[in-house]
């Protein structure tokens, strides 16, 4: 079927259960037959019609049985999904031929899910192609543009995804009452943080994904998935360090919501992914050189890091920068405090670093 008879396999649901909903499907009005016949119709003619009418029939029975159609999509969505598992540069080409020539049996929320995972920006806007010709989508278009307008709380279900997608671009520029963050943050893993980067670039409102990031990572009311992700609490620590994102909050705050993360004696640091050398590296970076030196001891102390040459050397490294800053001080005083501090670790570092000799 073309994507423009996609409502026959896809009808708006009153449940949660897609196959019920495409058993329950007729046919759309575009694809009605009309079967109506001349009231001065030969007998010859008659029979050509009965003919017609009678072949219309099982092409339409074959073509949209319950049972037939609803194993058509889920086999379709089925390969779509394990075919994304794949690498990008062998995947991308042939899904969105895929959907190009059978959009229309694919369920969008698996499809989209599966494409965000794939960073595929090509198979997002090819599937939100087909679904302006979905029944559910357009029924959450409207449901969002109420909420926009109102002021509502709503809250992310999975059939909404095609339509947040869609409406990022527009909810990254809202300036109402409206605050759309807390729905995006409720819609992860569907919605994937690089789509909300992606749009937030184009439109230049790189506040508006820091805000969103601040929230999704929140030591208490963030994403417990998101804070176990290595990749977005690197990159949140990278944001949180860098002097771009600034329109949120001052310096302090910044380094609060880092410290959650890195300091050991923070009670929160146990629900985040912490890659030691990445922390310590962020640490002198944002000269919180007392939290670099306390993560330079969990590194030595770390079955997993003190066995690594590199490692360790780029924790030397860094202790030497620290050496530097130490001696240099303010107001041309030596830093002595911290200076003890690295020449005990030394002592430390020494003997581990003899043993990769």
């Amino acid at each position: 079927l073309p994507w423009t008879q996609r409502r026959a396999l896809w009808r708006k649901q009153s449940g949660g259960n897609a196959d019920a909903s495409m058993a329950a499907s007729t046919l759309d009005d575009n694809m009605s037959l009309s079967m109506a016949s001349g009231s001065t119709s030969t007998p010859k003619t008659a029979a050509t019609e009965r003919e017609k009418r009678n072949l219309r029939e099982i092409i339409e029975e074959m073509e949209l049985d319950a049972e037939t159609r609803s194993e058509t999509c889920r086999l379709a969505t089925f390969y779509f999904t394990r075919k994304s598992a794949s690498q990008k540069s062998e995947a991308e080409a042939e899904l969105a031929t895929l959907i190009d020539t059978h959009g229309s049996y694919l369920d969008l929320h698996p499809c989209l899910v599966a494409a965000g995972k794939l960073h595929s920006q090509l198979l997002i806007e090819k599937l939100l192609e087909v679904a302006k010709y979905d029944s559910r989508h357009k029924e959450s278009m409207k449901h969002l543009k109420k909420s926009e307008d109102e002021n509502m709380l709503i809250f992310y279900e999975p059939k909404m995804l095609s339509a947040l997608l869609e409406k990022l671009s527009s909810l990254s520029l809202s300036s109402g009452d409206f605050n759309p963050t807390a729905l995006l943050v409720s819609a992860y893993p569907d919605l994937q943080p690089w789509c909300v980067r992606e749009i937030s670039s184009v439109e230049n409102t790189k506040s508006f994904y820091f805000n969103y990031m601040s929230s999704l990572l929140h030591h208490e009311e963030g994403n417990d998935a998101a804070r176990r992700d290595k990749e977005l609490v690197k990159e949140w620590c990278s944001m949180l360090s860098s002097q771009e994102y600034t329109n949120k909050a001052d310096e302090d705050w910044k380094k609060e919501c880092f410290l959650h993360i890195a300091s050991r004696d923070n009670e929160s640091s146990i629900l985040y992914h912490r890659d030691l050398p990445f922390l310590m590296d962020i640490s002198t970076k944002m000269s919180e050189f007392g939290i670099a030196l306390d993560i330079a001891n969990e590194i030595v102390k770390s079955t997993k890091y003190r066995h690594n040459k590199q490692i360790l050397e780029d924790v030397l490294n860094h202790l030497k920068t620290i050496s530097c800053v130490a001696i240099k001080g303010s107001d041309d005083e030596m830093n002595t405090a911290l200076l003890g501090q690295i020449i005990t670790f030394y002592n430390v570092l020494g003997p581990c670093l003899e043993k990769h000799q």
